[in-house]
Protein backbone atom coordinates (compact mmCIF):
# COMPACT_ATOMS: atom_id res chain seq x y z
CA UNK A 1 0.00 0.00 0.00
CA UNK A 2 2.58 2.80 0.98
CA UNK A 3 4.59 2.00 -2.79
CA UNK A 4 1.41 2.35 -4.63
CA UNK A 5 0.58 5.33 -2.55
CA UNK A 6 4.39 6.87 -3.35
CA UNK A 7 4.09 5.94 -7.09
CA UNK A 8 0.99 7.95 -7.26
CA UNK A 9 2.57 11.39 -5.18
CA UNK A 10 4.79 11.00 -7.53
CA UNK A 11 3.14 10.98 -10.68
CA UNK A 12 1.06 13.66 -9.54
CA UNK A 13 3.93 15.79 -8.99
CA UNK A 14 5.38 15.30 -12.38
CA UNK A 15 1.95 16.08 -13.34
CA UNK A 16 2.30 19.36 -12.03
CA UNK A 17 6.08 19.71 -13.19
CA UNK A 18 4.76 19.10 -16.85
CA UNK A 19 1.71 21.35 -16.30
CA UNK A 20 4.32 24.64 -14.71
CA UNK A 21 7.16 23.55 -17.37
CA UNK A 22 4.34 23.73 -20.02
CA UNK A 23 3.09 27.15 -18.59
CA UNK A 24 6.46 28.35 -18.65
CA UNK A 25 7.22 27.41 -21.93
CA UNK A 26 4.36 29.43 -23.35
CA UNK A 27 4.82 32.22 -20.96
CA UNK A 28 8.93 32.27 -22.73
CA UNK A 29 7.61 31.87 -26.48
CA UNK A 30 4.99 35.13 -26.02
CA UNK A 31 7.92 36.82 -24.50
CA UNK A 32 10.52 36.04 -27.12
CA UNK A 33 7.57 36.91 -29.80
CA UNK A 34 6.69 40.37 -27.86
CA UNK A 35 10.85 41.07 -28.44
CA UNK A 36 10.55 40.15 -32.06
CA UNK A 37 7.71 42.38 -32.28
CA UNK A 38 9.23 45.12 -30.73
CA UNK A 39 12.15 45.04 -33.09
CA UNK A 40 10.46 44.87 -35.99
CA UNK A 41 7.58 47.49 -35.41
CA UNK A 42 10.37 50.68 -36.05
CA UNK A 43 11.56 49.01 -38.77
CA UNK A 44 8.21 48.02 -40.37
CA UNK A 45 7.08 52.10 -39.37
CA UNK A 46 10.34 53.31 -41.55
CA UNK A 47 9.04 51.63 -44.52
Amino acid sequence: MGSVYCCSGVVQINAAHSELFFALGIFVADWLDACQWWRIMPQARRL
